[in-house]
């Protein structure tokens, strides 16, 4: 059976046979492969009692010690029978004699899972931490009934995936404790569609019964809370919404962002994204004091803009980037430009160029870029000038820093008011 068990612990081969020994009733040998290991179980083919000289006599040290894996055999009367190296080597035996001179043990634990399966002639499984050489390990124990009150028992070393999960755990932790900490608020639910984890910022901005999301209520359960409390927006079909709202189930990608408009006047944001282990997560947040900063905002651009507008120079304001942020309609004709084509170019290096077949002054278009991109002070001190446009026109231009950053440029067309003071010179 060399070639048998060499397979086994090879490549995972069951097998299972008879043992011939002289003078001794042939033993029952299965091989298989559990856990990740291999283990053997042998019985006595007429189901006698063992006892320790028996299974000495029985050739099954023999066998047993070609186990990786801690094994023993615990007699009829719960005494240990036999025990292969491995079990040796674990207590720190010599010798199977010496193990039971001394009242040894693999583990306390084990030992009562042994005389459980012993009593009640049916195979257990457990878990068991043992400590020895300066470190901790982990073993799942196997105690198998032989028949007549013996036990054939497995210790399965699973200290790598408990590590193993065990990590896992402790960075699911910290990640549910970052998750707490944002201002979102975040609920996972699982692949069977239930509330897997939620933050304190989702009890507290839907305003739910902490008790109530312990119990892990549904995906459809949660919107039907929500609708009870007017914390959903308010549709005419709100079956067909539910039901939208739970196909996001099984997407491979994230879906595009969504708002809610609540009854009580609050907006949110609604993220949804495939979670990698599977279900969804969901980011609410709270948007609206940025809707209503946003608003104020665009109507203040529209004040700005309808106050440029009835100015007669043509007025330019760009952004610390470089970007066109304002212009008034004066600049599209004093430039003979559609709104479009300034749309197009956008920051200051691709509207001066528009610009220059209009007034063609490199000098100039460098001295306001200078104005415009350098951030610094000096540079960026109220200037102006005057050049000549291609049409003979006369156009006066100066520049005006903002606070936020942004210079103001603005020309006019001062061509007849040249013209009139030349000829006042003249006059005189």
């Amino acid at each position: 059976h060399d070639a048998l068990i060499e397979a086994l612990v090879q490549s995972g081969q069951a097998f299972e046979g008879l043992v011939a020994l002289d003078d001794v009733e042939p033993w029952r040998i299965e091989g298989r492969v559990a856990g990740g290991s291999a283990w053997l179980r042998l019985s006595p083919a007429s189901r006698f009692t063992l006892t320790g000289a028996d299974a000495t006599e029985s050739g099954l040290a023999m066998l047993g010690d070609a186990s990786p894996m801690p094994t023993w055999v615990v007699d009829g009367t719960g005494k240990l029978a036999w025990a292969n190296r491995a079990w040796l080597a674990e207590i720190n035996a010599e010798t199977i004699e010496a193990a039971i001179d001394e009242g040894l043990s693999f583990d306390r634990g084990a030992d009562a899972l042994v005389a459980e399966a012993a009593r009640l002639g049916v195979r257990h499984e457990g878990f068991r931490w043992t400590t020895g050489g300066g470190a901790r390990r982990a073993w799942r124990i196997i105690a198998e009934p032989a028949g007549g009150g013996a036990v054939t028992a497995f210790a399965i070393e699973v200290t790598e995936a408990e590590e193993t999960r065990d990590t896992l755990r402790r960075h699911v932790d910290a990640h549910d404790e970052t998750l707490n900490h944002l201002a979102d608020a975040v609920a996972i639910f699982g692949p069977q569609k239930r509330l897997a984890f939620h933050n304190t910022a989702f009890q507290t901005l839907f305003d739910i019964d902490a008790a109530w999301l312990d119990e892990r209520p549904t995906h459809a359960e949660l919107l039907d809370r929500l609708r009870q409390r007017r914390s959903l927006p308010e549709v005419v079909d709100y079956a067909g919404w539910k039901a939208r709202e739970l196909e996001f189930y099984g997407a491979s990608e994230a879906s595009p962002d969504d708002s809610w408009s609540l009854p009580d006047g609050r907006t949110l944001r609604v993220v949804r994204q495939p979670h990698p282990l599977g279900g969804i997560l969901l980011i609410f947040s709270d948007i609206t004091d940025e809707l209503k900063l946003r608003s104020r905002f665009n109507a203040q651009i529209q004040v700005q803009r309808a106050t440029l507008d009835k100015l007669n120079d043509a007025v330019a304001v760009f952004g610390s980037d470089g970007r066109l942020r304002l212009h008034n309609e004066a600049f599209e004709t004093f430039w003979n430009l559609s709104v479009d084509r300034i749309a197009a170019a956008s920051d200051f290096d691709a509207l001066a160029e528009l610009c220059k077949a209009v007034l063609p002054d490199p000098a100039l278009w460098l001295g306001l870029k200078a104005r415009v991109a350098d951030p610094d002070p000096e540079s960026r001190v109220a200037i102006s000038g005057e050049g000549r446009t291609v049409d003979g026109r006369v156009a006066a231009w100066q520049t005006r820093p903002l606070p936020d950053g942004a210079t103001l440029v603005a020309f006019s067309d001062v061509t007849a008011r040249r013209g009139l003071e030349q000829a006042l010179v003249q006059r005189e």
